[in-house]
């Protein structure tokens, strides 16, 4: 067999249409019986063509199509086993590659995030204590305390958020799934919580068992989301109107993450003002 998927067509295209001008050649000769034997042989080939190309073309497509969906959704680093050395075959390698590299590239994400919020946090502190020991000073009035405040403000803004937690108060039993997955799911949602929750440094985090399963609850206390934007933020790419639009990826990934298990993501705007997500996921039987 050719390693080039383009000449394995090629010559496959050539040899059906040598045996159908043989065919032809045939008939305008007078060997009827040869050249209806020679159909057969055509008709037999073609068929055999069609599965060739069911087999090897058509269904590694629809498996890197798979795969790369998966990247998609947050499986970085896994892998799809190559059984070809042809073009699918190098583009199989090539996905792999990007695969590999964004999951570098998330772990580096990560642990630069980690990394630089320890490394902030005492600065932090001790430009929170002396900002306060400043504006005690009876001496400092004016634009001169304002600018203090305001140094305090979102220096107290970026160490003190705070998470109220309500737990179940009853024995949640095991949901299945990916835990890694679902972990990206909820420190994506945190995440935007933190990021859109405007001056109220708070966010509201509870669990919950339901008839149609597990309900795990983020509530932020920011601006909420416009109602016109509110059925589409769910779509990919989509950033909406807020002044800390990301990628526009984080919710359609987490909405597809939490379908795959089985599960629904409801994204709503809290009755007191910001939004609130609930994610819903399947319980194993008691």
């Amino acid at each position: 067999m050719f390693k080039s998927l383009k000449t394995q067509l090629m010559v496959s295209g050539i040899a059906a249409l040598a045996l159908l001008l043989l065919g032809v050649w045939l008939v305008t000769r007078g060997f009827y019986s040869l050249a209806v034997a020679v159909m057969v042989v055509i008709c037999v080939y073609i068929i055999l063509l069609i599965i060739w190309f069911w087999r090897f073309v058509a269904d590694p497509i629809d498996r890197l199509t798979a795969f790369a969906s998966r990247i998609a959704e947050g499986s970085y680093g896994s892998k799809l086993e190559n059984h070809s050395d042809n073009e699918l075959g190098r583009l199989t390698d090539e996905i792999n590659n990007m695969s590999e590299k964004v999951a570098v590239a998330e772990r580096s994400r990560t642990d630069f995030i980690s990394q630089v919020s320890h490394e902030l946090r005492t600065p932090l502190t001790a430009i929170t204590g002396w900002a306060e020991t400043i504006a005690y000073d009876e001496n400092v009035q004016g634009d001169s305390l304002r600018g203090i405040q305001i140094i305090s403000r979102e220096a107290e803004r970026l160490t003190g958020m705070e998470i109220d937690y309500s737990p179940s108060p009853s024995e949640i039993p095991l949901i299945p799934g990916d835990p890694e997955r679902l972990k990206q799911v909820f420190l994506n949602l945190l995440d935007n919580a933190v990021k859109h929750g405007g001056d109220g440094e708070k966010v509201d985090v509870s669990l919950r068992e339901r008839d149609d399963g597990v309900h795990i609850t983020v509530r932020d206390y920011g601006h909420g989301i416009p109602a016109g934007e509110l059925p589409h933020v769910k779509e990919k790419f989509y950033k909406g109107s807020s002044k800390n639009r990301g990628t526009g990826i984080g919710l359609s990934v987490c909405d597809e993450i939490v379908t795959r298990h089985g599960g629904r993501l409801i994204v709503e705007n809290a009755k007191d003002g910001g939004c609130q997500v609930t994610v819903i996921l399947p319980m194993k039987s008691k």
